[in-house]
């Protein structure tokens, strides 16, 4: 909507693309975390009142708050990408399809993550970036948890993936805002990453 509107073109004479990016990703985060806040606020008082409250630790909170925090990032950044490429609402649902897929393997894989939360294949999967925060959550709640040190892992190995997902994002993002017409295709979005500085 911005993008038709050509509102863009007004914010970049202020802003850098990458500044005008992150701003929009940090403000999504923020709504999403106050969200977050709320539910898991009501969550602990209701589960307080029931008796059941000693089931969230604070360090399962403190993990739940890191892994929101950069499987947040990484997704908003997939999807700032997707939206400075296209140029109309149905253009954007169309290239969004590979990454809402993505998105979405994980709840199709959960039940046997739950049926086996430290197997082979739950252990592999939880360092695949993209299915982390979903995945981690879920093995860390399951009894018994994954050792610290995949749990250290997985978050190193997120680290690396929402900085990739935020560089890719920027180069897609600087070329494609300013780019109206027709839809660009996966190999020039391909191009505009590699070439982008």
């Amino acid at each position: 909507e911005e993008k038709a509107s050509r509102v863009y073109e007004l914010l970049l004479s202020s802003v850098s693309p990458f500044q005008l990016m992150a701003g929009k990703i940090i403000g999504i985060c923020g709504v999403g975390f106050t969200l977050m806040a709320l539910w898991i606020g009501g969550g602990l008082v209701a589960a307080q009142l029931q008796g059941i409250g000693g089931l969230v630790t604070g360090a399962q909170l403190g993990l739940f708050v890191t892994y929101y925090l950069l499987g947040f990032v990484l997704i908003a950044s997939l999807m700032v990408a997707v939206g400075s490429a296209c140029n109309t609402l149905k253009e954007a649902q169309n290239m969004m399809a590979p990454v809402s897929l993505l998105l979405a393997l994980p709840l199709l894989v959960s039940l046997l993550i739950m049926k086996e939360p430290n197997g082979s294949f739950a252990t592999s999967a939880s360092f695949f970036p993209p299915w982390t925060p979903f995945l981690m959550m879920a093995r860390i709640a399951a009894v018994p948890g994954p050792p610290a040190w995949q749990v250290v892992a997985s978050i190193l190995m997120l680290i690396v993936g929402t900085y990739i997902a935020v560089r890719f994002a920027a180069r897609v993002f600087r070329v494609g805002i300013l780019m109206y017409g027709k839809p660009p295709s996966l190999g020039e979005v391909f191009r505009w990453m590699r070439e982008g500085s």
